[in-house]
């Protein structure tokens, strides 16, 4: 038998030995699931038990005892390898040591990791560790730790690493409970190192809070991409003996125990995924302050790993999203095709989330009292099943219910021009002729689809009240409407970009007109405007959306709301109508 499935079977057996005589058959059937001859060879082990201690754990002492006394390398501080000049030991670990260094001929200060001579089972296998360094070196992100150069010397492999001072991710999660915020801003800079990774096909297979470190300024760096593993089209790129290979010294596991996905645990061939799920432990511990899967010792947490679900995040932080809690959910799933197949979604979800909040709580710092505690949970499930709707913006309907809404809208509209001075009038008899193109629009046929893309304009606040103004409206807005799959909104990046192609300021407004020229120009279909206005406490929400060719109006809503904490729950409202 081979030395990784000894492996294998060393680690598993220890495994159901922390288990209850009465579970070790189940948890056996699980992680041994289509290999019969492992799972045989465990039962025999079982059999004889004490037979089997001796079989197993002696070896694995001596064979420990013979690698700590092969590891006794003599220091290298104050050494010159090349131009760097070896200062002090920042650390040591299984795979090598590191050192603090002078680079003498940039003037910077480096890592540099030594890889020992024996962490590695043979010749062949260091020199493809040496390669996936290289290729990981190709790696140029802000939040990953640059490698610098990959060499061997004097019968010695290194790799030369970017210096980063500051604190590790451990370090801050013991130190003191992080924040919402502070868990999310550094939760996306991890996901968007890794998805930057992972688009060039290179996994890390050691994610875990040691190798992340954090500046003063907040900004982190993920360290040990050299120890990387290179893959292609989501299989190794190598084969499976160089695999084995490095997984063939006794006691070597590529991974930390706590960190390791299901399949990493098991030995078995890794793509992305394995880093989803590290990722999510890491997320998890981040939010509750302890690890998802932590045991007593190492056997009984990879078992963990393998068969047990971590507790509710609700039950260490009461504060703590529905939704993140369904992100942290998703990324440990037990089951790869359960988890999210691509980090670039994980962290989409991760920014929408923050996005959100950080809407919600600006709105609640301006308007500077109480809201509907419902509200927040409407804003991020009032799109509900947006799927099922026949397009982009639902515009079947039938004539009878269409009369009736726009007769209603009507009857408000002239209501209100009585009561109020010109300006607001002038608003709101436009809104009338608005609704009368809509209803005459909404008897064709629907002209978008979800290939199409939409702009939207700023909103037209008339209501004189600064907390209005400055974009809050909306992003609000396009919050909501990303929740649906069937609409694809235009970047605010793009607009700026249109804007000064139009020689106008990237900071422009972008007013009704302004929005359909630039949707002219950049061929969007429609463009969606946004009215708020106010009469004595009640608060009136418009959201329109305009064929951008022919400027017709292809959908109209109107939502009214009593005092300003229910404007956020009306605009959930208006966005769920137009959608």
């Amino acid at each position: 038998m081979k030395p990784e499935r000894w492996q294998q079977i060393e680690r598993l057996y220890h495994a159901a030995l922390e288990r209850n005589p009465a579970e070790r058959a189940a948890f056996l059937r699980e992680a041994c699931a289509g290999e019969d001859a492992v799972l045989s060879e465990i039962e025999s082990l079982l059999g004889y038990q004490e037979k089997a201690e001796r079989f197993i754990e002696a070896p694995a002492l001596e064979v420990a005892a013979k690698r700590m006394a092969d590891y006794q390398v003599e220091s290298m501080v104050g050494r010159q390898l090349g131009s760097y000049k070896i200062l002090s030991q920042l650390g040591a670990g299984g795979m090598g040591e590191v050192y603090l260094a002078q680079d003498t001929r940039l003037d910077r200060k480096v890592a540099i990791k030594f890889i020992l001579a024996r962490s590695t089972a043979d010749e062949q296998a260091q020199k493809r560790l040496i390669r996936e360094a290289q290729a990981a070196a190709r790696l140029e992100h802000p939040n990953i730790c640059a490698i610098y150069e990959v060499g061997q010397q004097d019968n010695v492999s290194f790799i030369v690493m970017q210096y980063v001072e500051g604190e590790t991710l451990a370090t801050r999660i013991q130190s003191k409970p992080l924040d919402l915020g502070d868990t999310l801003d550094l939760a996306i800079q991890i996901a968007d190192a890794l998805s930057a990774a992972h688009s060039q096909g290179i996994i890390h297979r050691d994610i875990k809070p040691q190798n992340i470190i954090i500046n003063s300024d907040g900004h982190l760096k993920v360290l040990d991409f050299g120890l990387a593993k290179v893959i292609n089209q989501g299989e190794l790129l190598d084969s499976k003996g160089e695999t084995d290979g490095l997984l063939s010294t006794p006691g070597m596991i590529m991974g930390t125990p706590a960190y390791m996905s299901p399949e990493q645990a098991r030995g078995e061939t890794l793509d992305v995924r394995t880093d989803i799920f590290s990722f999510g432990s890491v997320l998890y511990e981040m939010v509750s302050g302890r690890h998802p899967f932590a045991e007593a010792s190492a056997a009984a947490t990879l078992s963990a790993i393998l068969t047990a679900e971590p507790a509710p995040l609700a039950r260490y932080a009461s504060d703590v999203p529905d939704e993140l809690q369904r992100i942290v959910r998703k990324a440990v799933s037990k089951s790869k095709k359960a988890r999210y197949q691509g980090i670039k979604d994980l962290l989409i979800d991760l920014r929408e989330l923050k996005q959100h909040l950080e809407f919600e709580a600006k709105l609640e710092r301006s308007i500077g009292h109480g809201r509907d505690p419902a509200t927040a949970t409407e804003l991020a499930e009032s799109g509900g099943p947006a799927e099922a709707q026949t397009g982009p913006l639902d515009t079947v309907r039938t004539g009878e219910a269409l009369k009736g809404r726009t007769t209603s809208s009507t009857r408000i509209v002239i209501g209100e021009v009585k009561r109020h001075r010109l300006g607001v009038s002038l608003t709101f008899v436009a809104l009338i002729v608005a609704a009368a193109a809509a209803y005459s629009y909404f008897h064709r046929q629907p002209v978008l689809t979800d290939k199409d893309t939409i702009l939207l304009a700023d909103f037209v606040n008339t209501t004189g009240e600064p907390v209005f103004d400055g974009g809050t409206l909306k992003q609000g807005l396009a919050v909501q409407l990303q929740q649906s799959p069937f609409l694809n909104l235009f970047p605010d990046e793009r607009v700026r970009q249109a804007l000064r192609l139009m020689n106008k300021s990237p900071d422009e407004r972008v007013t009704r007109e302004v929005g359909r020229e630039i949707a002219l120009r950049q061929r969007l279909k429609a463009v969606i405007n946004g009215t708020i206005a106010k009469f004595d406490r009640n608060y009136s929400l418009t959201l329109e959306a305009i064929n951008s060719q022919t400027g017709e109006t292809i959908a109209l809503t109107q939502v009214e709301t009593e005092g300003k904490d229910q404007v956020l729950k009306a605009l959930s409202q208006a966005a769920t109508q137009l959608r």
